[in-house]
């Protein structure tokens, strides 16, 4: 599978997910009230227990998801922040980025570096 596309790396991320249900290493998955389908969260990771998460959602490195945030169908990549009561739904997240309080980012979206920071009250939908 070619995943050099947002939409093909989400779809390989969730076949990736679903492998690691199915193999040994479904251990690796996060578990809990809040965790809905297959989530991958690093260790190094900051994840508050309110978040609602899944499904196919990876958390890398060193990323922060405050209170209230949901996540679906994304990849947060290293030292990302998401502050709180935010909705992410099929994002790419790059690194380092900061997203602001109640901001909605809808349908593949990916944010590079240069594009640091999104910030309050921010609502962006990108229709396929």
């Amino acid at each position: 599978m070619d995943v050099g596309q947002p939409n093909d790396f989400l779809k390989g991320t969730s076949l990736y997910l679903n492998y690691l249900k199915q193999s040994d290493h479904s251990k690796e998955l996060a578990t809990g009230s809040n965790i809905h389908g297959n989530v991958l969260i690093h260790p190094t990771a900051s994840v508050s227990p309110t978040c609602v998460l899944g499904p196919s959602v990876v958390i890398g490195p060193e990323c922060i998801v405050e209170d209230g945030v949901r996540i679906r169908n994304s990849t947060l990549l290293q030292g990302s922040i998401i502050r709180s009561h935010s909705w992410l739904e099929t994002c790419i997240i790059g690194w380092r980025c900061t997203v602001g309080q109640w901001v909605s980012l809808l349908i593949l979206l990916c944010i590079p570096l240069r594009m640091s920071s999104l910030m309050a009250y921010i609502h962006i939908y990108s229709k396929l």
